[in-house]
């Protein structure tokens, strides 16, 4: 399901609505019920989300299946509204992307040697590969906060920034059954499912490993927001959020020539052949801020 299109809709009304309502009630609305004017506040809010991990990886490899994974975010935030409609934040939080990747098919072809050094060719069949990426970042936002009364003590709130995101968690873990098979173009002979140069046939590869991440990145972040006072100072809200990272996160420089796995327990992320990799997140938030007497 492409979540973009859904994102826009949500938006595009949200804002249709903040104005109307802005026009229709703006004339009789005690802004002072509010008690966001002119104070600072704190304030904490959880976030279940669609992730995704988007791997760009080169046609000869192939074109795996992106299976997006639920993850949780969560912030402690401060802020302070200078007027009854615009204010800042910022804080201290962390989130998760997990992603998993699927290939039906994988092959490869590369030109080496043997222990006795004759060159040989070494074909690599890989079927049923999977692998789950996971990377967990601590963010700091710096957002600009927009709001509007639909009523006495309830609004709308549009947040829009960046989140500065730095890397904490970054592990894979990947499996596929592989079969290896050598080429002697000098003889014209094939070896296969023998001992010599691991010549095995539906071998089950496993790996675990930490992935390669830029210590720092840049994150659009977008939050819209429908709250109600529940005391003069104490709000209640919920919401969307929408995260997506703008720049490469990859620390992998991608090599030519790239192989998933070249021999029986051995297998690489798909990450390290990937010319870009971004993540983003999709999904309901709910919080509770408290503004300062």
């Amino acid at each position: 399901m492409n979540r973009q299109p859904i994102f826009n809709r949500f938006f595009s009304t949200l804002i249709i609505y903040w104005f109307i309502t802005g026009i229709s009630h703006g004339q009789g609305i005690d802004i002072g019920n509010t008690r966001s004017e002119g104070k600072a506040y704190l304030g904490f809010y959880i976030a279940p989300a669609q992730t995704s991990i988007n791997n760009t990886i080169p046609m000869d490899i192939g074109k795996p299946q992106e299976v997006k994974k639920i993850s949780f975010f969560g912030t402690l935030e401060a802020g302070y509204y200078f007027s009854s409609h615009i204010g800042i934040s910022s804080g201290i939080g962390y989130g998760s992307y997990i992603s998993e990747l699927t290939l039906n098919s994988y092959s490869a072809v590369i030109n080496t040697t043997d222990g006795d050094n004759d060159n040989y060719q070494r074909h690599i069949q890989g079927t049923d590969l999977s692998e789950n990426q996971k990377i967990g970042f601590i963010h700091v936002p710096l957002l600009i906060n927009l709001q509007w009364l639909i009523g006495q003590r309830s609004g709308l709130e549009i947040q829009s920034g960046v989140n500065f995101n730095i890397p904490i968690s970054k592990k894979y873990s990947s499996q596929g059954i592989f079969s290896y098979t050598g080429f002697y173009p000098e003889y014209n002979i094939t070896f296969a499912n023998i001992p010599y140069e691991n010549f095995s046939n539906d071998v089950k590869n496993e790996a675990s490993d930490n992935l390669l991440i830029k210590s720092f990145s840049p994150e659009l972040a977008i939050a819209g927001n429908f709250f109600m006072m529940l005391q003069d100072n104490i709000r209640l809200s919920a919401g969307l959020i929408y995260n997506n990272i703008i720049s490469n996160i990859s620390g992998y420089q991608a090599a030519e020539d790239f192989v998933l796995s070249s021999k029986p327990s051995e297998m690489n992320s798909f990450m390290e052949s990937s010319s870009n990799v971004t993540d983003s997140a999709l999904g309901f938030r709910i919080g509770i801020r408290y503004y300062m007497k």
